[in-house]
């Protein structure tokens, strides 16, 4: 089997981004300020906006927590081009979807890209 080249990376990079059918705004902490009511809020500010896919990584599976009670667990991905500043700690907002219902801002956690990676794989979960 032949290596992956440039070129075929490059290729195949345009191909998955063409899978991206969201919008979405990534917003970074730059400070915090106080609020009318005196308290400290985080200041956001975007570092980038393009194409992007917020989606569900893993079947919904019951937990039951301390009081016994079973709480539903769903687990998300947002797919990015790896050209995206995005990085563990920001925000990403869908501010367009094919499903208006996706449309909501998440908060990053891991990155799960790597080198050679198609897009970008970052863990996020709702704010």
């Amino acid at each position: 089997m032949a290596a992956m080249t440039p070129e075929m990376l490059h290729k195949a990079r345009a191909a998955f981004e063409s899978t991206l059918t969201d919008t979405v705004t990534i917003t970074r902490p730059t400070g915090t300020h106080l609020d009318a009511n005196k308290t400290r809020v985080t200041d956001w500010t975007p570092v980038w906006t393009g194409a992007g896919l917020v989606q569900q990584s893993s079947w919904q599976t019951a937990v039951i927590d301390k009081a016994g009670l079973a709480k539903i667990v769903t687990t998300h991905i947002a797919k990015l081009p790896v050209s995206a500043d995005v990085k563990p700690g920001d925000r990403i907002t869908v501010t367009d979807s094919l499903d208006p219902a996706n449309q909501h801002t998440w908060q990053v956690g891991a990155d799960h890209s790597q080198g050679w990676a198609v897009l970008r794989r970052m863990q996020v979960d709702p704010v």
